[in-house]
């Protein structure tokens, strides 16, 4: 949804003079369908430019004034959209420790993220993916381009991506073979979720065939293996009815996910002995020595399990590792980490209630990612997928969403009813 200028300008033109309760009514359909979502859509919007810019080759953006303009656009969102005192209540809490953390290691990406989610409230799931697969999905043909046309970005490295290995790989203006099978792999997740219900056999084998294309460009194969596994299973639930309605398999999702989250603490308890053990080693090498590199990697062995903290602490951004969980648990502290793992849990369940197993499928598929990659454990929330699924889901998550909802200034009062409820589709 967007709302021009000249319509802005009309209504408060029209304000001017006119009783504020009679113009509130008057205008009231078309502030909330219209011009509060068209905010919350701008603020994507730039989340969106900056992280295509970030993966490109193009001049860096000044993140940090815009990451700032976009906590303050999806914050105007969340003070004028209604919600119940509980749901305000839980928003208080998590602003105050998202509050706090920032303060403590000045690192803002909580505090985003807490208004990112409060103000999906009132946005339908489904458009506002379909309009990040849509987006993202154009910047990536744009640099592609881009990059083919020799103005910026290189199309392919010559580098030793494997010890001793001299290879050429293909990158296509998205600054490494990886991310671009990375890439792919992510619009794959979204594609199936937005249009799992106009899938057929033919788009499955042409999607297989596309993720064999990519290999051959990208030689990644963590991708390649993970992104052939989301097809399978997403094939495999879309010729079993039965199984889409079955509620083992949120069950089984949830075994998945902790099982991720287990071999990544593993994984940085034994960083240490890879290099004495020669069954770590030849597991080490299996993950490309990217457990090795948890410990041996840096001076302050950043990413091994002696490294961690029960709250993050200034500095610890500072350190990139590929793990993605141990990353997560290293970045934010193993409480905060802890509590992040259980909200996962919690929204796997919640898809069960919904009867959502696309969206089951695409957390477990990015929890298994993350094992080795860490695309979505950064500072740029449009990276970040199940917060669009926290902003759908989360209120009935915490059951926190049913009763009269008012706006911010009616916390303390009997307000007027807010914006339309939330919906997951």
């Amino acid at each position: 949804p967007v709302f021009t200028i000249r319509q802005a300008l009309r209504l408060w033109t029209e304000r001017s003079g006119t009783d504020n309760m009679q113009w509130w009514k008057r205008n009231r359909d078309f502030l909330q369908d219209k011009v509060v979502p068209g905010i919350f859509y701008l603020g994507l919007t730039i989340e969106l430019i900056i992280m295509l810019v970030e993966i490109s080759s193009l001049a860096p953006l000044p993140e940090g004034q815009l990451f700032r303009v976009t906590f303050l656009l999806f914050a105007f969102k969340v003070a004028v959209t209604g919600r119940t005192r509980k749901e305000w209540l839980v928003l208080a809490i998590t602003l105050v420790l998202a509050g706090a953390f920032y303060l403590y290691t000045g690192e803002n990406i909580l505090l985003r993220a807490v208004a990112f989610v409060a103000a999906m409230k009132g946005i339908k799931l489904v458009p506002a993916l379909n309009y990040l697969f849509v987006v993202t999905l154009g910047g990536c043909i744009v640099m592609i381009g881009l990059s083919l046309l020799g103005v910026v970005g290189a199309v392919s490295l010559t580098q030793e991506f494997r010890q001793g290995m001299i290879e050429t790989r293909y990158s296509l203006g998205l600054g490494h073979p990886n991310g671009l099978h990375c890439m792919f792999l992510m619009l794959l997740l979204l594609y199936m979720y937005i249009y799992r219900k106009r899938l057929s056999s033919v788009k499955f084998a042409l999607i297989f065939i596309m993720n064999l294309g990519m290999f051959y460009l990208t030689d990644s194969k963590t991708a390649f293996a993970i992104t052939t596994m989301a097809i399978v299973v997403t094939f495999i639930f879309y010729k079993s009815v039965k199984l889409q309605s079955a509620n083992w398999i949120y069950i089984v999702g949830i075994i998945i996910f902790i099982g991720c989250i287990g071999l990544s603490i593993w994984a940085a308890e034994v960083s240490k002995d890879t290099v004495s053990n020669s069954i770590l080693d030849m597991i080490d090498r299996f993950f490309s020595g990217r457990i090795r590199n948890l410990y041996w990697n840096t001076e302050a062995h950043a990413g091994a399990l002696t490294s961690w903290k029960s709250f993050s602490i200034p500095g610890h951004f500072d350190y990139y590792f590929d793990m993605g969980w141990v990353r997560m648990f290293y970045w934010f502290g193993i409480i905060p980490g802890m509590v992040m793992t259980v909200m996962q849990v919690l929204l796997i369940a919640e898809c069960r209630r919904h009867k959502d197993y696309m969206a089951m499928i695409l957390i477990v598929m990015l929890a298994v990612y993350t094992i080795v990659e860490a695309h979505l454990v950064s500072v740029y929330l449009a990276r970040a997928f199940p917060l669009f699924f926290y902003g759908a889901y989360g209120s009935a998550m915490l059951h926190v969403g049913s009763g009269e909802t008012c706006y911010f200034w009616g916390i303390f009062k009997k307000g007027m009813r807010g914006a339309h409820p939330q919906e997951g589709e």
